[in-house]
């Protein structure tokens, strides 16, 4: 509690602050930016700054917002000094500009954990920004605000991480997470379309009169189970197979493909491949659902090895 009444009389120090340098115009961005970003502050982390401290990483973050032209990740990694900032950290401070979307936060965390840098404190905040044409920002709105035209949903992200001063890890730092958060916005936007594919694979599979009844409603219930928030989609391929007398070839149609999909294969070519030359017909028909383990980390949401699962549609074919 006393920490919480620390914090509020900080920022009732800093609106002051605000009110008597925020002039040329923002004023209103930085008691709004303020009331935004600093009610996801921790009050604990908040111990120790000065108001003229607090007053000039609220500006720098203004700043940094200003112009964003091209809506793609942002990701600025630096070491506040007075002279080049106009405040000062022990800290190496990571920024992040991005869309509103999951999974952000818990992808940065995840990135700075497997290269064991320390993080001191965190402050995530969405928003809505009105910009102009060229990405200048114009207004700053909380979460809530009804999105027009002209309004754009963002995730501003602020670490305070161990100090570092290699440029060269700097940089390195900063392109991995820029293309983390590309591929969480790829997830994202897939999600839609991932689900629909499980709902695509469930009509086939209903409709898959050469499966016993009773296999395919175990498929079925499983499918339906899995598509109610059961497993984050992070990918998706749709493979085809050739058959040529009694080999088969698989092959990725990457039209279709999905999600981290779109960049990258799955073992799905060699684990179907193996399936269709190592077991009878019969085998296959009672196999529709097959599982198995990614060799490589996801870094979307959570850094672990993600889970296949492995959809067989068949069909019947009369001569």
């Amino acid at each position: 509690m006393a920490w919480d009444t620390s914090k509020e009389k900080l920022l009732a120090e800093l609106a002051q602050r605000i009110d008597v340098r925020g002039g040329a115009g923002h004023g209103d961005a930085l008691h709004q930016l303020s009331t935004i970003f600093f009610s996801r502050f921790p009050a604990a982390d908040m111990r120790g700054r000065s108001v003229e401290n607090v007053y000039g990483l609220l500006y720098g973050l203004l700043r940094f917002m200003n112009k964003w032209p091209e809506r793609t990740p942002k990701v600025r990694i630096f070491n506040p000094e007075i002279q080049s900032h106009g405040w000062e950290s022990k800290y190496t401070v990571l920024a992040i500009l991005c869309r509103d979307t999951p999974f952000c936060t818990a992808s940065v965390r995840g990135e700075l954990n497997r290269r064991n840098i320390r993080i001191h404190s965190i402050a995530s905040c969405n928003l809505v920004s009105e910009r102009a044409a060229d990405g200048e920002l114009v207004a700053i709105f909380p979460p809530e605000k009804e999105e027009k035209n002209g309004h754009s949903k963002e995730s501003l992200l602020f670490f305070e991480i161990g100090r570092h001063s290699s440029p060269d890890q700097l940089q390195d730092l900063r392109d991995t997470l820029t293309h983390i958060l590309n591929e969480v916005e790829v997830v994202v936007d897939d999600f839609g379309p991932m689900l629909s594919r499980v709902e695509e694979s469930i009509e086939a599979i209903s409709s898959c009169e050469c499966i016993d009844a009773d296999l395919r409603g175990e498929a079925v219930e499983f499918l339906e189970w899995l598509k109610r928030n059961r497993m984050a989609f992070i990918g998706y391929e749709y493979l085809c197979v050739e058959w040529s007398g009694q080999d088969c070839t698989a092959s990725v149609d990457k039209s279709r493909s999905l999600g981290l999909l779109r960049q990258r294969n799955s073992a799905g070519i060699y684990d179907l491949t193996a399936d269709l030359n190592n077991r009878s017909s019969e085998e296959l028909r009672q196999k529709q659902l097959s599982f198995s383990k990614s060799r490589i980390r996801s870094r979307v949401h959570r850094l672990a090895y993600p889970d296949y699962v492995e959809i067989k549609l068949m069909t019947m074919t009369v001569t």
